[in-house]
């Protein structure tokens, strides 16, 4: 059947009023669904500056969201690695000041491994890492901060002289653990640079200087490294000198403890002001979004409103296609 030019006239304007239809119920639908106006330009008058610094201010506050994210997970291992440490301590000083004056040799043997065996948890701890990155070397975040317990009782044990009494452990742990001594030197393996900062917003950093060469934390190691000398045989036969160690031990481990809370005090300071900063970004962000919305939101009663006339449109349209296909001269004519 041969078309006229009347027949294709009202051919394309119906593909044409279909298109039109179509494409206005697609851009409703996505501006219902995103919550924004298809055409910000339009919806701005052509002012795009404003928009831009707003859309620019909230991918900062999200960058800065996702830092305020990574150092929480930081402090908070830090945090629980401290806890741990302190728990170590305190359960090691009980046990030193429960032994008394003990003469019991196998009493002291079990205390000694206890020693030896809390050291060596106090070292892994303290060889923490986080997402690749380790908590207690400073900026040498992918080394861990110490190495095999076993090397620094070996060099403790090399450093006392024959028929050593308690003093003299006493005095060589000291010495070893003071700033420049062997553990420093030999031992420590991290970096004395703190850790880069961590940039919370434009004008806040949070910046962490502890690491396992801190004096806290090598006061932990030296208390405990004490105690655990005598499952090398330390004092071995004399009582007396055993005993004199266990109850210094004692003390310094109580001492440690209370250092290593102090510590955990100012990573709670650090938590606080990370607690802040992500109270301020979340109120920045909810801010910019309404700015935003009130720029290039779409009113979503509005376009519901609109979607569904257009879709009365389309469906009104495909009826009267429909009727028009089926019109003939008989039925004209009826």
């Amino acid at each position: 059947m041969v078309q006229s030019i009347g027949d294709l006239a009202i051919s394309f304007s119906n593909r044409s009023a279909n298109v039109r239809i179509r494409t206005e119920m697609n851009t409703l639908v996505q501006e219902l669904t995103t919550g924004r106006k298809s055409d910000i330009r339009s919806a701005l008058s052509g002012e795009l500056g404003p928009i831009a610094m707003i859309e620019r201010s909230l991918s900062n506050a999200t960058a800065y969201q996702t830092v305020i994210n990574e150092t929480e997970l930081f402090l908070t291992t830090v945090q629980n690695s401290l806890s741990l440490v302190s728990e170590q301590l305190e359960t090691l000083a009980s046990a030193a000041f429960d032994m008394g004056n003990t003469s019991n040799p196998s009493l002291i043997a079990n205390f000694g491994k206890q020693s030896r065996n809390q050291f060596e948890s106090l070292v892994n701890t303290l060889n923490t890492s986080v997402a690749g990155r380790s908590l207690f070397a400073g900026n040498e975040t992918a080394t861990q901060p110490l190495g095999d317990p076993a090397n620094i009782l070996d060099d403790l044990v090399a450093a006392l002289p024959p028929d050593a009494l308690a003093e003299d452990v006493l005095t060589a742990v000291d010495a070893y653990f003071a700033v420049g001594g062997g553990f420093e030197t030999a031992r420590y393996l991290g970096s004395n640079t703190d850790l880069s900062p961590f940039r919370l917003s434009p004008k806040d950093v949070v910046t962490f200087d502890i690491t396992a060469n801190t004096d806290e934390i090598r006061g932990a190691l030296a208390a405990t490294a004490t105690a655990a000398l005598l499952d090398r045989g330390v004092l071995s036969n004399n009582n007396r000198e055993q005993n004199s160690l266990i109850r210094q031990a004692g003390l310094n481990l109580f001492e440690a403890s209370t250092g290593v809370i102090t510590v955990r005090g100012e990573v709670g300071v650090l938590e606080n002001r990370l607690e802040t900063a992500r109270t301020r970004n979340s109120v920045e962000t909810d801010t910019l979004a309404m700015a935003r919305a009130e720029m290039v939101g779409a009113d979503p009663f509005e376009t519901a409103t609109r979607l569904q006339m257009v879709q009365t449109q389309l469906d009104t349209f495909y009826t009267l296609t429909a009727r028009l296909s089926q019109l003939n001269l008989t039925g004209y004519l009826r």
